[in-house]
């Protein structure tokens, strides 16, 4: 009796570390592309559904968020259902089930999630993947220079398209990488040096990838936690002086770049620029005041997105089949306003438990800005991001809580 109890505490231990490198291994394949995403997705799935019975009591906070998860998942659903009437496009509506997942996932792995050195390690497997990630794709971008002469491999989609995810997405996943790496700094002073090269190359790559809203984070991130820094130090002042002036070179002498910085208010004969967007979203508005409440599903929003555009004579973004470019239209028009109320509320709630912590004050920022210029959860990439960090952080603000009282 006593050796199969043994047994079984060793076996529900395996299991649990297990989930616990699922975990790890899900946090560093953020950054290489959908496949390798979806694999290590599908690790943690299987890990979570092996140790269910490690659930345990959950607080009110969670509860509430957990709600919102699922009836923003079962709003798609009906949505769907009612708008739908081919299996094949219903289906489709599984990209969204990560938002009935993760609340498992954290659950099942709540132990990790409120012990400080999982978290840091969670933060350093994501800075190194982040790093990573930039080296593999600058590497790949000189040899595309060198065999065709073309500087065009450095910026934008052609630097990130190696690895198959879109620029904006690189930048908000680079730009919580620079953030955790002012976490980390503070923690790891032994591989201070180390630490300040990988986040030098993360904001040079934010700069490469060229997506506007990317740099606007990075500047928010860059003045919140460099200048209480560089009024205390002459030293850092200098440097920082000497790499924004190369920064400005790089920005002025590359025309991508340029064109990027200098003319967001491109005409609408234009791939992007704000004249562009804002007549995109002109027309999601007009489809959402006819359909208000539930929407017109996942797969119809289109459809009725590429009508809209063709009797508008909108050419380029009906031949480029665009969906909203903002993920809060993007939303109300696939579930209406009860899936828009449901996505609001929970970034409320994380601006909630924002209020004393810089970091999820500034991921909050992050993701807000993120929704904002890009239908985010069109791609499966940016709902695993979403979702993951989202509990991600409600666990921090958990674990400094109970270290405080401690």
């Amino acid at each position: 009796m006593i050796m199969n109890n043994s047994f079984k505490i060793a076996s529900k231990k395996n299991r649990y570390n297990i989930l616990k490198n699922c975990i790890l291994l899900f946090v560093f394949g953020q950054f290489f592309g959908n496949a390798v995403l979806s694999v290590c997705f599908v690790f943690l799935v299987i890990s979570t559904i092996i140790n269910l019975d490690s659930i345990r009591g959950v607080s009110k906070k969670m509860i509430l968020v957990i709600l919102l998860f699922f009836t923003f998942f079962f709003i798609h659903i009906i949505s769907a259902a009612l708008n739908t009437y081919n299996l094949k496009e219903f289906i489709k509506v599984e990209k969204f089930v990560p938002f009935f997942i993760f609340p498992f996932v954290f659950l099942v792995a709540k132990d990790y999630f409120t012990e400080q050195s999982f978290i840091h390690k969670c933060q350093c497997t994501y800075f190194l993947a982040a790093n990573l990630s930039v080296v593999i794709l600058t590497l790949i971008a000189i040899k595309n220079t060198i065999v065709t002469s073309n500087i065009i491999y450095f910026t934008y989609n052609e630097f990130t398209n190696p690895l198959g995810i879109q620029p904006i997405y690189y930048g908000a996943f680079y730009c919580l990488a620079l953030i955790f790496g002012f976490e980390i700094l503070g923690i790891y002073k032994k591989y201070k040096r180390s630490i300040i090269i990988g986040m030098f190359l993360l904001s040079l790559a934010i700069i490469l990838v060229a997506s506007r809203t990317a740099w606007i984070i990075l500047t928010i991130i860059l003045i919140v936690r460099l200048i209480p820094i560089l009024k205390k130090n002459i030293k850092i002042r200098y440097i920082s002086s000497v790499v924004l002036l190369g920064i400005v070179l790089l920005v002025v002498n590359n025309p991508t770049l340029k064109n990027r910085l200098f003319y967001s208010n491109s005409n609408i004969s234009s791939y992007s620029g704000l004249s562009f967007r804002l007549k995109i979203w002109q027309n999601s508005m007009e489809l959402i005041s006819k359909k208000p409440v539930l929407g017109y599903g996942p797969y119809d929003t289109q459809l009725e997105l590429q009508n809209k555009f063709l009797k508008e004579n909108f050419r380029r973004a009906y031949f480029l089949k665009l969906n909203s470019h903002n993920q809060y239209l993007q939303t109300a028009l696939e579930s209406g306003m009860l899936g828009l109320l449901c996505l609001i509320l929970l970034l409320l709630l994380l601006l909630f438990h924002a209020r004393a912590d810089t970091n999820k004050l500034l991921f909050f920022i992050l993701i807000c800005l993120s929704l904002l210029t890009e239908s985010y959860f069109r791609r499966f990439n940016g709902i695993l991001f979403f979702c993951y960090f989202y509990f991600f952080f409600l666990f921090v603000d958990d674990t400094k809580r109970k270290l405080n009282k401690q």
